[in-house]
């Protein structure tokens, strides 16, 4: 009678070449997930800064209205400055960790015109991906890599 199974070099071939494919896969997972929170914080600051604008434009709340990050969320506040503000008024937008943003500051749009004091340009920084917005004084947003 002779024992049927697998030897020892099959069992190590076979076990090598699930972890060499499960390495790949969790590399490329890695770098996928970190270039898609770059492009998630591009469109969650993106629709807040579009938010605080129609919202400056329809005389909400008769205030100006603005845009800030603080910690890992955005704010859409109510206002002429994030210290003046309406805090009752705040709307938090959590962004993915790992994702600096230089350059937003606070952000603020005029009332009834939903215009910008001046034209600013804001980096998002991911892991491995830089994405840039522009917003001109009118508030046109417009994002490139």
């Amino acid at each position: 009678m002779q024992l049927q199974g697998f030897t020892l070099i099959e069992s190590i071939l076979a076990t090598s070449i699930i972890l060499l494919l499960g390495g790949a896969v969790s590399a490329f997972n890695t770098q996928f997930f970190s270039a898609r929170d770059t492009v998630v914080a591009i469109h969650i600051l993106r629709e807040s800064l579009d938010r605080a604008q129609v919202y400056a434009r329809s005389g909400r709340q008769d205030s100006d209205w603005g845009v800030v990050q603080v910690g890992t969320d955005i704010v859409v506040f109510s206002g002429a400055t994030y210290a003046l503000r309406t805090a009752g008024q705040d709307e938090f937008v959590g962004i993915p960790g790992g994702i600096s943003m230089v350059g937003l500051g606070e952000t603020v749009f005029a009332r009834s015109t939903g215009r910008l004091p001046a034209a600013k340009i804001i980096d998002i920084d991911g892991a491995d991906r830089t994405l840039h917005l522009s917003i001109s004084e009118e508030g046109t947003v417009n994002e490139y890599e």
